[in-house]
């Protein structure tokens, strides 16, 4: 299983490592549609052993975002 969010965002969003970086959002890429977003929060439930609430997973549109509120390592 991934370890960090930015494995886990290049594992669902199929985008090159190079191009994960704290100011990806889930308006900067095509790839990050709302369907991705939903399996990024599962991928993160499963790997941190985490329940994300509603609330979280809309304030989570960006890597920054997601790092900050789940306090993770990109």
């Amino acid at each position: 299983m991934m370890n960090t969010v930015g494995a886990i965002l290049h594992d669902v969003l199929k985008i090159p490592k190079a191009e994960i970086s704290l100011d990806l959002s889930i308006n900067s890429i095509q790839e990050w549609d709302s369907l991705a977003h939903l399996e990024l929060m599962m991928y993160l439930e499963e790997a941190y052993s985490l329940v994300i609430d509603e609330d979280s997973i809309i304030e989570c549109g960006s890597a920054a975002g997601l790092c900050e509120k789940l306090n993770l390592p990109l």
